[in-house]
């Protein structure tokens, strides 16, 4: 079911075309190891505006009041997130091995690229209370406020926040503590979509809320009319 879901759900045409610009830095970065410090960074910012893509929902009035909920459909499209972002590693990681020489780069992407990702789906989710469709902003966001501070560093010849070279270890713990901060939005995210569904589908016409007795009354009274016409 979540399957046949995303595949209609999800624009994956853009989803596709923001890996495919990654897949084309990747192998400008292999052709020429020099501009791995820009590249690189950028390959796992396009992965990561990607995964930011599907939390548009579209329908997102249909499918709060299904019988599976706001809650389910953004699970799954949650989950469905790791594609780009596995994506986005194995080119990272498969570039930084063969350029930089980095045998231990594939470890500092994961932490990287799931910080990444967890901060731009849980802004997806924030937003679309607001915007059924906020991936377009989001992709574009962490796209620039991410390689900024890479072609700052560059210019002051500091240290950037993203690899290569390795990471530090303040720098795995910044990670990994904004990694963990953006699981737990998404988990806090989601909950509001179920109760909203809860809301929406227990209210009756005109939106009043009804309750369960009054839901039973009206269907006896229903019924009644119905025995009187016969």
């Amino acid at each position: 079911m979540a399957a046949w879901y995303l595949l209609r759900a999800v624009h994956w045409r853009a989803v596709i075309a923001l890996l495919a610009m990654g897949g084309l830095v990747a192998a400008m970065v292999h052709r020429w190891a020099e501009t791995a410090t820009l590249g690189l960074p950028l390959v796992a910012l396009l992965a990561a505006a990607s995964a930011g893509l599907l939390v548009d929902e579209p329908a997102a009035a249909v499918v709060d009041v299904t019988p599976r909920g706001g809650r389910w459909a953004g699970s799954a499209r949650v989950l469905a997130a790791g594609l780009p972002l596995g994506a986005g590693l194995i080119l990272v990681s498969a570039v930084s091995v063969d350029t930089v020489g980095d045998a231990d780069a594939t470890k500092d992407w994961l932490v990287v690229l799931g910080a990444l990702g967890a901060t731009v789906l849980a802004s997806g989710l924030a937003l679309r209370r607001r915007v059924p469709q906020p991936g377009g902003a989001v992709a574009s966001a962490v796209v620039l406020s991410g390689i900024a501070p890479t072609v700052v560093t560059m210019f002051i010849d500091a240290r950037s926040p993203l690899p290569p070279p390795a990471l530090s270890e303040d720098l795995v713990i910044f990670w990994s503590t904004l990694a963990g901060v953006g699981l737990l939005a998404i988990l806090l995210l989601l909950g509001p979509l179920e109760r909203g569904r809860r809301a929406r589908s227990s209210a009756g016409p005109g939106g009043r809320s009804v309750s369960p007795s009054g839901r039973a009354t009206s269907r006896q009274g229903r019924s009644r009319q119905r025995s009187g016409s016969r």
